[in-house]
C-alpha cells in the first residue's frame, strides 16, 4: 500500500518538477537572448548604426571571435578591440547558452536549432537566436485533460536591430 502511494505521488511530482526545470531554462533562455540583443543594440548605437558584425569599411565580420571581442571589449568609434577604447563593454562575458550549455557563436550555416553552438546569427543579420529550442512538456492537465502538453518555449522571437 505504502510503495502504491509512493509510486502514485512520484507519477504526478516528477513530471511537475521537470516542467518547471523546462519552463526555468526557457525563461532563462529568454532572458540572456534579450541580453545580448540589447548588447547588439547599444553596440550599434555608439557606432553610426553598424552593428558588431559590420566593418567601418562596409563589410561583413566572419570571424565570431571577433563579433564577441566587440562586444565584451572596449572598442574605438571604427570598431577596433582596443583597451584605450571609448565605447563599451557592453556584456560583461559572452553568455553560455542555458538550454545547451554552449558558448559559442555561429556565423551563417545550419539554421538555428542546429545544436551544434550556443547562439548563431546568420551573416548580415542583426539578431542573434539560440542554436537550441525547448521542446513541448507535459504539464499534467494544466491544459484541462491530464497529460497534455503544453509549449514551454519555442526559439525567442529575434529582435531586429533596427534595420
Amino acid at each position: 500500500m505504502v510503495l502504491s502511494t509512493m509510486a502514485f505521488v512520484g507519477a504526478i511530482a516528477i513530471p511537475r518538477m521537470s516542467s518547471a526545470a523546462d519552463n526555468s531554462k526557457a525563461a532563462a533562455l529568454a532572458s540572456t537572448t534579450r541580453n545580448i540583443q540589447f548588447a547588439f543594440e547599444l553596440y550599434a548605437a555608439e557606432h553610426f548604426d553598424r552593428s558588431s558584425m559590420e566593418n567601418a569599411n562596409g563589410t561583413f565580420e566572419t570571424n565570431a571571435a571577433v563579433i564577441v571581442n566587440r562586444l565584451i571589449g572596449k572598442t574605438d568609434e571604427l570598431g577596433t578591440v582596443s583597451a584605450a577604447g571609448m565605447f563599451g563593454p557592453y556584456l560583461k562575458e559572452w553568455p553560455v547558452n542555458p538550454v545547451n550549455g554552449r558558448r559559442d557563436l555561429r556565423i551563417g550555416g545550419a539554421l538555428a536549432g542546429a545544436g551544434t553552438h550556443g547562439w548563431t546569427i546568420a551573416l548580415g543579420s542583426r539578431s542573434i537566436k539560440s542554436d537550441r529550442t525547448i521542446q513541448a512538456v507535459p504539464v499534467g492537465g494544466h491544459l484541462g485533460a491530464p497529460g497534455a502538453s503544453q509549449l514551454v518555449a519555442e526559439e525567442p522571437a529575434a529582435a531586429s536591430l533596427g534595420g
